[in-house]
């Protein structure tokens, strides 16, 4: 008698659940997505970082015009991460010897394994604080910080992945161009400085 009785609760847990993960996974975009949603982004904290993908460890780009003057043959992609500091895993804080347990040799904010966390809807401005880009106005807007710049400034935000990203068009000039781009939110900022050769 009480097979199908447990039976029972095991079929409705099992419906519950199962309710519960299609719910949840209406607001996905699927395995590994990333979305974008601007609307209602933030200012970064003070304690978050902001790193730029693919350039580390050093924060420069080079590019070759291969001797053709005027803009750069494409737009050029700037990806950054915006994170902040996650708290220490749980083997960083054994607990001392008051009650007779060994003593931890880490300190509690081990770098080795304390995670950081990525942060999604962080707005961020994005400006040319030198060199010479292409004659190209932002869609948003035509100030001179943001000539060659072509990701509209509804986009200015990190996606649910915690990922910023612009597009840029630097001109091809017949000396070498060095562009030095400042990312910012908030309080943090960082620099990228981008080397345009002839």
């Amino acid at each position: 008698m009480n097979e199908p009785r447990s039976s029972y609760w095991r079929q409705a847990l099992i419906l519950s659940i199962s309710s519960l993960l299609l719910q949840c996974s209406g607001a996905l975009d699927g395995p590994g997505m990333c979305s974008l949603s601007c609307g209602s982004s933030i200012a970064a904290p003070p304690e978050a970082s902001l790193a730029f993908m693919g350039f580390a460890p050093n924060t420069s780009l080079s590019l070759a015009c291969n001797g053709q003057p005027g803009r750069y043959p494409k737009a050029v992609p700037i990806y950054f991460t915006i994170t902040q500091p996650g708290q220490p895993l749980p083997a960083d804080q054994i607990p001392g010897d008051s009650i007779n347990l060994p003593v931890s040799t880490g300190s509690s904010t081990n770098a080795s394994t304390a995670l950081s966390s990525a942060l999604g809807g962080i707005s961020f401005n994005v400006s040319i604080q030198g060199g010479v880009m292409a004659p190209i106005a932002n869609p948003s807007s035509s100030a001179d910080q943001y000539t060659g710049i072509v990701t509209p400034q509804s986009q200015w935000c990190t996606n649910s992945c915690g990922t910023g990203h612009v597009d840029i068009v630097p001109a091809c000039e017949s000396s070498q161009n060095i562009i030095t781009l400042l990312v910012e939110s908030g309080g943090i900022s960082n620099y990228l400085t981008i080397t345009v050769n002839p």
